[in-house]
């Protein structure tokens, strides 16, 4: 299993917070419909499914899509970026 490290993890999220939320959010559910496009599709279904139970108020559920988004998106990129950084310390051991 892939363990995220701290500074990994923490780089990412710094870079999220260069971007405004909803940008970021439409960047990660873009990069996830073209490489994982299974995940993407199931994430947007429950997120839906979610959101109606949640609330009624149409800016509430944005917010709420956004940040879950947002979230996702970090960790997804967090782990891509530490699978890669563990290849290449294997390659270069």
């Amino acid at each position: 299993m892939t363990v995220i490290s701290g500074e990994c993890f923490i780089a990412n999220l710094e870079k999220a917070f260069q971007t405004a939320p909803a940008d970021f959010a439409q960047s990660v559910l873009e990069q996830l419909d073209e490489e994982q496009p299974e995940v993407a599709d199931s994430i947007w279904k429950m997120l839906g499914t979610l959101i109606k139970v949640t609330t009624e108020d149409e800016q509430t559920r944005e917010n709420i899509a956004v940040l879950t988004l947002c979230v996702t998106g970090v960790l997804y990129k967090s782990l891509m970026a530490q699978i890669a950084a563990n290849e290449l310390n294997e390659a270069w051991g």
